[in-house]
Parts: C-alpha cells; structure tokens; sequence
C-alpha cells in the first residue's frame, strides 16, 4: 500500500478501536470470534456457552451500536 493507504489504514483501525469501547465485553467477544477469527455462529455459540440466537442478537445489536457511533461521528 502506498503512504497515503497506509496512514487511511491506521486512522481507520484507530477508529474502529474507539467504537468497540462503547459495547458490552460479550459483544465485543462475538465481533473478534466471528470477524476476526473468522469462527461459525455455531462455534462462537460452543465458545461463549450461549445458544445460536443469543450469538446472532449479540451481533446484530454490536453491528448496530458501532453503525451509529460511526453515523454520528460523520456527522461532527
């Protein structure tokens, strides 16, 4: 990557760092197995001892908090 894709790079990982610190323990658990360890429902729901569903909600409700917190700091 370039300088300028790099430095783009960084802010962003920067960003995304700052949002994570608005959700629960257990949604940002669900976002590093699913996303980052690249894990199945199935498998994050072994992991954390909870069914598929409450992994799904768990996931949906992250992706949701980090979406608004991503829209409002667009919006400064």
């Amino acid at each position: 990557p370039s300088p300028d894709e790099e430095v783009q790079n960084r802010f962003e990982i920067e960003e995304m760092r700052d949002a994570l610190q608005f959700l629960t323990d257990e949604q940002q658990q669900v976002l590093i197995l699913r996303f980052i360890s690249g894990l199945s429902t199935e498998n994050v729901a072994e992991i954390m001892e909870k069914r598929e569903g409450a992994i799904r909600a768990l996931q949906m409700r992250a992706l949701q908090t980090l979406s608004k917190y991503m829209m409002e700091k667009e919006a400064i």
